[in-house]
């Protein structure tokens, strides 16, 4: 059977966002901690 929506059947991409809007929404806050979670596991094992 053909799949008349492609699209349907592809994740979609997250929107691009500047560092400024990810910093007003609280979203560079979250990032930053993850990224400072991962480097001190690698450090630590």
């Amino acid at each position: 059977m053909r799949k008349r929506h492609e699209w349907l059947t592809k994740p979609l991409k997250p929107k691009k966002m500047k560092r400024s809007g990810r910093l007003r929404i609280g979203l560079q806050d979250a990032i930053d901690r993850k990224v400072g979670v991962e480097t001190t596991e690698t450090s630590a094992s």
